[in-house]
């Protein structure tokens, strides 16, 4: 990316983010798509038989609830539960046409490049409108509203800095609009943001680490404060 920067492109990422990741994986989906992985045979059938026949019931006050049977999901804490989250949504990556793709465990990151900010924002809508079919098919909830975009540039490129936010939105369509091929389209535009944390790392649209210096300043401070 440093790279494009240099060259006087502009950087469009798209930061997405899923709604209950680990709570909404279908268990049938899962184990095909451990299999895809080359998890087959027996050490498939061991997994399906330790996300098979778990139940969930609730006690307040000593009161006892319905006891439940948990189809969908992996167990909460537990070490397989990213690693199947990654398998299950490995196959996002063959819907994604032009963007580059990073992805940890429920955190994804698309990026494109150009000059041309109008190809940027088109390219983008078109592979995060994909993303939304799959995400649809494959019983998957994307978060719009914690799912942002950032626009960088080298701060030394004038033309970068005079795009306004409203030239490079991207709508997050349902699934039913792009039924009816945006007729009439009322769906919600993702936020714009000029800094956003990911992975643990403040980035902003410069490229500048001043916030996650800040960031780590302030928290190094607080700790001697209370020591």
């Amino acid at each position: 990316m440093n790279s494009s920067l240099d060259q006087g492109h502009q950087v469009l990422a798209l930061f997405i983010d899923y709604k209950k990741a680990f709570d909404t994986l279908d268990n049938e989906v899962l184990l095909q798509a451990m299999d895809e992985c080359g998890i087959k045979g027996p050490t498939n059938r061991w997994f399906r038989s330790y996300l098979s026949g778990r139940t969930l019931q609730t006690y307040i006050s000593g009161v006892a609830g319905k006891e439940v049977v948990v189809q969908l999901g992996v167990p909460t804490g537990s070490v397989y539960g990213p690693v199947g989250f990654v398998m299950h949504v490995n196959s996002v990556i063959n819907v994604v046409k032009k963007c580059r793709v990073y992805m940890y465990a429920d955190d994804m990151c698309l990026m494109y490049s150009s000059k041309n900010i109008k190809e940027i924002r088109a390219v983008r809508q078109a592979d995060f409108d994909s993303i939304i079919r799959w995400a649809h098919d494959n019983g998957i909830i994307l978060n719009l509203n914690k799912t942002k975009v950032m626009h960088l540039y080298s701060p030394h490129n004038l033309v970068a800095k005079n795009v306004k936010s409203v030239d490079i939105g991207i709508v997050g369509h349902t699934y039913e609009c792009m039924h009816v091929k945006n007729v009439n389209c009322v769906c919600q535009k993702l936020e714009y943001v000029s800094k956003f944390k990911y992975l643990g790392l403040w980035v902003d649209r410069n490229m500048n680490w001043k916030t996650q210096v800040d960031t780590v300043c302030t928290k190094l401070v607080g700790k001697g404060s209370v020591e």
